[in-house]
């Protein structure tokens, strides 16, 4: 969307409120039409009981009168068959009576009626007697017709009643019908309503839906043309590391066509993502944007293999789907040109100028020392100063020549396992005189344990020692500077900060360039102090960069990789011979094992009883005379080492070969040839498997690869190859294996699919190593023994983490 507006989820809510409303107006309706439905049959009832009792008081009253006139008919004729139907009736009369009284509850009627029939069997009675005059007489006295006319006047009553009711319950009825067609219309109308205002607002809402999609759109072809017209390559990548989009300079930097980079991993092109973890920690992603964003002369690979010089500026770009991070590439080769040719010019400069410096020095020197004559006050001072200004002169024509060493790759960098915080803190003593000297304290902060790295360490000192004197050049009399070293990201830091003014905004991009000064910088530098940092650094395959300090100042730090460990085969060698030494380490060290030198034999029976005991034992004979005696005697003695090999070195084996009594793996005649050393570790590697090696699954799809893996892990178990997920699954089906190397990018799929089945008869995990050249994920991480990244690890290193984890070790990093 255009205009800066926010783009927004939609809300579930709104969803849910009408799923619940709809389905709630329905239920009231359906309620509402159960209560009508119930009063409907109300009326019904009192209808059919009105009905009822009507029919009931008309059968009662046909009982009634079939009975008198039965009666009267037997008195007047004296005739017993006009008798015959008064018991019937009677019967009748009572069920009528009965359910007379169940409908209306009227006691009265039965009261009269029960009269009735007396009346009627008394009359009968004195007719059976044959006193007919008396029947007569009561017949005509007319007690029986007043009765008659009472039960009639009492039934219609109740008639009349059941009658009012009635007309009452369809007054009521109607009335109802009338309210609820009037509320159905009223509803109806509520539906039309509802609909056209529904309708209207989902008119709108398509309405703002297309005008946001052409905005979209418009906004989306803005922005690929100002990509495609900028002279930067830009390339952004996704939250995963993956190149989700690049501009038409990208294109033409690189050499691909537009669609080949898609999907791609940052390090096909770019190597800014070192180290292990997600993208975004490999990358430097904080909290408050990337910890270093700039990054200075850094090499981008071109689809044919070419290496193109650029500098690289990273940015984030937050989107729905997470934080991308994006990459602008800006060719330097002109640049690395021309500040080439500036560096052949000062290096020939920088020579031509040492040696009339040196004897400029030297020779105002003697002068201020007084060898051409005692030299007036003023004269003294003048000397003082062109001195001190010569040799100015020579530090910065040092400067220069150890930066042209440094970029040109003169300067050999002696390189050995070093500590970084011990580097931080001999520079900190260093130029702790310097500092006190303006009442400035250096504080030294260091991480528990050692921060191994690979370095030179007089460079390091010096690259450490030029942050250390800018910091004290620039902080204020009376501060605190501090060197802090930490481990992040698998790197080691060196942290310099300063509570000064920091550097200016608009002199960061160029602060690493040579002659390169602040406009605020009166400390009287060359300009060449950060130039040499980024050289030194870049040459031991770091980076350096600049932030700010917190609570204010400046911070520069350097960031190594740590000197990553791995376990390897210990080979123990009883020798005093330093030739011999030196030889077996190197041929051992170079098929991925370690060489431990002892020379005493109680050394030998402590490793062989140890929790860990060596791969193979070495023996020297020619040992010094006065203990050759006593090595032959143990040797002979067959000493107790277990299950672990041997082998033996020795100027002479014929003399020595028949007379031990164990079995040797290897015999090294002086001097020592390589192959037995290889043939000798092996062997004693074969043995080691044949007593129990594990079943190793290596899931590779790269057959060349496969085969130089399959190769470096001979001897140390059964090595199944799967080039893609159908043969891994399908072997994983026949065996199960004790360890996993894992690809992720495989033919047929990622090899993350594999570890669901990667379990053994136990419903253990089975230890997975990951070997592969994509980002790993932090779960995944967790799941494996093991992660090592493809071209940064050797091939011994991994054989030696198959082989720590095949003997229950954790491998180390």
């Amino acid at each position: 969307m255009t205009g800066g507006a926010t783009l927004r989820p939609p809300s579930p809510v709104q969803f849910v409120a009408l799923a619940i409303l709809v389905p709630a107006i329905l239920v009231v309706f359906a309620l509402f039409l159960g209560g009508e439905y119930s009063r409907v049959q109300e009326a019904r009832r009192v209808a059919r009981t009105s009905a009822e009792v009507t029919k009931t008081a008309l059968e009662l009253r046909a009982a009634l009168r079939q009975a008198e006139t039965a009666q009267r008919g037997y008195v007047l004729t004296r005739n017993p068959r006009f008798l015959a139907p008064y018991r019937p009736a009677q019967r009748i009369a009572e069920a009528r009576l009965a359910r007379y009284r169940t409908l209306t509850g009227d006691a009265a009627v039965e009261e009269v009626v029960a009269a009735k029939f007396a009346e009627m069997d008394q009359v009968l009675s004195l007719g059976s007697a044959g006193r007919w005059d008396r029947a007569a007489t009561r017949i005509a006295d007319g007690e029986g017709l007043a009765l008659m006319g009472r039960i009639e006047r009492l039934m219609q009553a109740q008639i009349d009643r059941s009658d009012r009711q009635t007309k009452e319950a369809g007054d009521r009825f109607e009335a109802r019908s009338r309210s609820v067609q009037r509320r159905a219309w009223a509803l109806v109308a509520i539906i039309t309503v509802a609909l056209v205002l529904g309708l209207a607002v989902l008119w709108r809402l398509r309405a703002q839906r297309w005008a946001a999609a052409v905005a979209a759109q418009d906004a989306s072809t803005r922005h690929r043309a100002i990509l495609d017209s900028t002279s930067d390559a830009i390339v952004i990548f996704n939250p995963s590391g993956s190149i989700e989009q690049a501009n038409a300079a990208a294109f033409r930097l690189l050499g691909y066509r537009p669609g080949e980079l898609e999907r791609r991993d940052v390090a096909c092109i770019l190597d800014i993502a070192p180290g292990e973890g997600t993208f975004h920690e490999r990358v430097g992603v904080r909290e408050d944007g990337i910890a270093a964003p700039m990054r200075v002369d850094r090499t981008a690979r071109a689809s044919d293999g070419r290496e193109v010089p650029v500098d690289v500026s990273l940015g984030l770009m937050p989107l729905p789907d997470g934080l991308h991070v994006v990459a602008s590439l800006r060719d330097v080769s002109e640049r690395q040109a021309v500040e080439r040719m500036k560096s052949d010019f000062i290096a020939t400069v920088s020579h031509e100028l040492r040696t009339p410096l040196t004897s400029v020095i030297g020779a105002l020197g003697l002068l201020r020392a007084g060898s051409a004559g005692e030299l007036p006050g003023p004269a003294h001072n003048l000397v003082a100063i062109a001195e001190n200004n010569a040799r100015r002169l020579i530090r910065l024509t040092n400067d220069i020549l150890d930066l042209d060493k440094l970029s040109s790759g003169a300067m050999q960098l002696e390189m050995a396992e070093i500590d970084l915080a011990e580097v931080a803190a001999d520079t900190a003593e260093s130029y702790r005189a310097a500092a006190e000297a303006r009442g400035i304290r250096i504080a030294v902060e260091a991480d528990d344990g050692p921060l191994t790295v690979s370095g030179d360490r007089q460079r390091l000192i010096q690259a450490a020692g030029n942050l250390l004197s800018n910091a004290i050049r620039h902080t204020p009399d009376g501060s605190r500077i501090t060197i802090a070293t930490r481990s992040q990201d698998g790197r080691a830091l060196l942290a310099i900060s300063d509570e000064g003014a920091g550097v200016p905004m608009e002199f960061r991009d160029r602060i690493f360039d040579r002659f390169a000064q602040a406009p605020s910088d009166q400390g009287g530098g060359t300009g060449l102090g950060l130039a040499i940092v980024r050289e030194i650094v870049g040459g031991h395959d770091g980076s350096v960069w600049y932030e700010e300090a917190p609570g204010g100042g400046a911070s520069f730090v350097i960031a190594l990789d740590r000197v990553r460990r791995v376990a390897r085969d210990r080979i123990m060698l009883l020798s005093e011979d330093a030739k011999t030494i030196a030889r077996i380490a190197a041929m051992v060290e170079a098929d991925g094992a370690v060489l431990e030198p002892v020379s005493t034999i109680a050394a030998v029976e402590a490793a062989a009883r140890s929790a860990t005991p060596p791969a193979l034992f070495l023996f020297d004979l020619d040992l010094a005379a006065e203990r050759h005696a006593d090595l032959r005697t143990w040797l002979e003695r067959d000493p107790d080492l277990g299950e672990v090999p041997r082998a033996i070195v020795s100027q002479a084996l014929a003399q020595c070969e028949a007379a031990l009594p164990f079995d040797v793996v290897g015999w090294f005649a002086k001097p020592i040839d390589e192959a037995a050393v290889r043939s000798a570790l092996h062997e004693s590697r074969t043995r080691r498997q044949r007593a129990g090696g594990p079943v190793i699954l290596n899931v590779e799809d790269d057959r060349d690869l496969g085969t130089v893996m399959a190769a470096a892990m001979a001897g140390e178990g059964e090595l199944l190859t799967a080039p893609d997920l159908a043969t891994a699954r399908r072997l994983l089906k026949e065996r199960t294996p004790d360890i996993v190397i894992l690809d992720l990018a495989l033919p047929d799929g990622n090899g993350i699919e594999l570890l669901p089945h990667l379990i053994d008869a136990d419903g253990c995990p089975i230890p997975v190593v990951v070997h592969s050249a994509q980002a790993v994920s932090q779960a995944l991480v967790d799941r494996a023994a093991a992660v090592v990244t493809k071209s940064r690890t050797t091939l011994p290193d991994l054989r030696s983490i198959v082989r720590a984890i095949a003997d229950g070790r954790t491998p180390e990093s």
